[in-house]
Parts: C-alpha cells; structure tokens; sequence
C-alpha cells in the first residue's frame, strides 16, 4: 500500500486565530484541551503544542459539573461558567479559537437528568453571553474583542450504540432534541451569527447506519430550518473495518451527503469533523502516515449539496496522545517538549505548506481536485491537491494538467515525506507526467 501526497511550500502566517479569515490553518486544530479550576503542566503543553504548528482551533470539552452547578436535577438551572475560565485564558494566550462541546451520555440520565428547553436555552445564553466575541470575559481580561467562542456543540456520540439513542429507547430522544433547540435559542439570543450544531455523529463511519441511530429524522427539520448550522461527522479509517483502498464510501464527503440526502436535508448546510483520522490497528505508523495525508484532504475537502467548500473545522484525534498509551490514535511521541509520530510529522507537513492557502473551489466526487489560493495581499500562489487514488478520482492516471496563474515561474511538489521535486513552470496549462498513481498529490504554483 504504497502512497505517496504531494505538496508545496507556503510562509507561515503570524495572524491570529481570530482574524475572521478561513484559511487551512483557522480549520484545523485538536481536542480535548483540559478544563477546570486549574490546568496541570501536561495540560497546558497541549495548547503550546497548537501554537508551535500553528493550527487555529482547539475542542474544549465540559462534563455537566464543568458546566452546570448545584444538586441535579436542579443543577439545570445553574448554568457554571467558572471551569471554562482557565482553559479560555490559556486559549487566548496561544491564539488557540475554542470550540465547545457540552459533554452528556445516557450513563448520567438517571443521577443528572437531561434538562428541559428553558434549562438549555439559559445554558446556552449564559455561556454565550460569557465567552462569545464582545462577551463580559473578554472585556474583564482586555482581549480582542473578535476573541471568543463562536461555535457550540451538545452532546457527543449519542449514536454509539449504546442506549441512548432513539432504537434503544432508554431517554426520550425529544428531551434530547428540546435540549438542542434550547441551546441553540439562548446561544443565538445572544448573537445570531454564533454556530450551534449536534456532536459528533460516528454510526454511519462505524456501521454505515445514515440515520445515525435513529437521530437522522429527528435533526433534519432542525438543520433544514437553520437552528442548526450543520454536521460534525467522524471518520475514522481502518483497513479492514472502515478500508479507504479501492472504496469512496467510507470517505467523510460521502457520508455527509448521504446523510443529508437520505434524511431529506435540502439545505446547503456546514461539515464539521472533531474527531477523525486513520487507525493504524493491523498496519504500522509508516504505513498510516501517508493515508492519513489523504483522510486530512477528504475532510478538508469537503463541500454541500451545492458543491461549494463546506468544511469549517477539521480536528484530527488526537494530536496530544501519546502513540504509546493510544497506539491506534495517539500523534505524538510527547508534547512537552512536542514531538510528532509520523502522523504527526504529516499533519505538520500540511500546515507548514498549505495552512495559508483558503479553499476556493473542490470536486471530491469528480476529479478529486482541490484547490486553493494565497489571500495574502499581492500573492499569486495557488495550490492544488489531486487525490490520484482509485475510486477517488475520474482521472486516475500518470499525467495532470496544471493551469495555474500565468506569472507563475514554479512549482514545488511535496511528498508526504518532505520536497519531492521542483519544476519550473512552462506556458500554462502545464502537462505534468510520470506522477505516482495511487496517491494523494499537491502542487503550488509560485
């Protein structure tokens, strides 16, 4: 399994996370980043570990005593801020965007309740009222006022198969769509351009189950309305369970219209992935990273029903586990000081050549072409990303015609690896020959 994803080169930005720009670099980031009163050493090292690869966005993730307050059930009526305050503080100091996700399982139900509509909506307002952009944490402690969270989430993986979910039958799934609409309501109150959306959803990766447990028909009226601003699908890869070779199906792209197509979601909506990556269960770490190259794209890559780019958050898990404790996921040999696995070592690559590039156009279910400009003032670069893999391109081959920007004097090809070949740039469009078939390619034109 031979695969080799070509790249090029870009200068890495000093902007923030927060500048309202939309580069690849403002998608990607990791989770979960540590809450509470106080933050250990090895969780602070987290956030040092997204500034040193400058990947803009970190999941912060609050079980309900982190984020409610007092004897439950009555808790719900005490939305708690306090636990979030050190992680936000720590966010900010490494220009780390937070995103939120309201931690509940089935588990709790009994000993915590669930919370009704007008419990979730003063959940929703208050936090939002705290943290958003403008919010009163911010002002208290001098930050940019563009600095805070826009995007919340509740609850994750409700569809893992457990009880949960609405073909088990243990919680009434209305409380858990009234605690949706509530959440979204009170977040929206405060501004209505903040994001809320459902956690993560993995039954269709896992079981190819589109209906996700059964919470497919009861979300779609809700995105197709615009309470909810999209999908946070995870995807996982695996060679045997979830195998990308020679199949499109287990791909995010195609997981993402078929659940909105089967569940009759007509609505251009958003993709999140909080969590995804290549499992390396049955093959080794040298064999992961290079398919990993091709998982990042296919999230990165991701467009709606319309066929513009759609992706707003691709978080891999986990960048901060250790490959030793989590064999499977973890990325890193150890963050303090960071040393990157070769999955790591790739996730790096991609933000050092193409974090500054902002998607403009991509067809992952035609040519599987992707491409991407330089919005810095005066920049003519363009990158493309060619997913040369069978079953994920109508063009496979050896040859790809490149057509970039007629100033253009090269081109740097990268490889997984690192610099794989410069070439300099003839009269465009640009016949390029002898490319490895079943990989994932990368060009810019400089």
């Amino acid at each position: 399994m031979a695969w080799v994803v070509l790249f090029v080169v870009c200068i890495v930005s000093s902007t923030t996370a927060w500048d309202g720009s939309r580069r690849i670099r403002d998608l990607v980031g990791g989770g979960n980043l540590p809450s509470g009163k106080s933050i250990p050493a090895e969780g602070e090292a987290e956030y040092q570990v997204l500034k040193q690869i400058q990947a803009h966005n970190g999941r912060l993730n609050l079980y309900p005593g982190n984020y409610v307050n007092g004897s439950c059930p009555s808790c719900w009526d005490h939305p708690y801020t306090d636990a979030a305050e050190p992680s936000m503080k720590l966010a900010y100091q490494h220009k780390v965007a937070p995103v939120l996700l309201f931690e509940y399982y089935s588990r709790f139900y009994n000993s915590t309740g669930l919370g009704n509509y007008n419990q979730w909506y003063n959940v929703g307002r208050t936090f939002a009222l705290r943290f958003a952009p403008g919010g009163s944490f911010g002002k208290e402690n001098g930050y940019d006022p563009n600095y805070g969270i826009t995007y919340y989430s509740a609850f994750n993986e409700v569809d893992d198969g457990t009880d949960f979910c609405p073909k088990r039958g243990k919680l009434d799934p209305n409380l858990y769509i009234q605690s949706l609409i509530g959440l979204s309501d009170g977040v929206k109150s405060v501004n209505t351009s903040l994001r809320v959306t459902p956690g993560g959803w993995m039954s269709l990766n896992a079981f190819q189950d589109y209906t996700l447990c059964g919470f497919g028909p009861l979300i779609a009226p809700l995105l197709q309305n615009g309470t909810l601003d999209g999908l946070d699908l995870h995807t996982y890869f695996n060679v045997i369970y979830a195998p990308m070779a020679n199949q499109y199906t287990r791909s995010a792209q195609y997981n993402f219209h078929q659940v909105l197509l089967r569940n009759n979601v007509t609505r251009p909506v958003a993709f999140y992935s909080t969590e995804f990556n290549f499992n390396r269960k049955y093959i080794t770490e040298e064999l992961a990273a290079p398919v990993f190259l091709t998982a990042i794209w296919d999230t990165l890559g991701v467009v709606d029903l319309e066929g513009n780019p759609a992706n707003q958050l691709a978080l891999p898990w986990n960048i901060f586990n250790s490959n030793v404790s989590d064999p499977n996921y973890g990325m890193a040999n150890g963050t303090s000081p960071y040393s990157p696995t070769r999955r790591g070592q790739v996730l790096n690559l991609v933000l050092q050549v193409a974090g500054d590039f902002t998607i403009v156009s991509s067809d992952p279910e035609g040519t599987g072409v992707l491409r991407g400009i330089d919005v810095a003032e005066d920049s003519t670069r363009e990158l493309f990303v060619w997913q040369n893999v069978p079953k994920w391109t109508n063009m496979y081959g050896t040859s790809f015609v490149l057509e970039c920007d007629t100033g253009t004097s090269s081109v740097d090809v990268y490889t997984w690896e690192g610099l794989w070949k410069s070439v300099k740039a003839t009269t465009m469009p640009m016949n390029l020959t002898g490319l490895p078939k079943n990989n994932t390619l990368m060009f810019v034109c400089d």
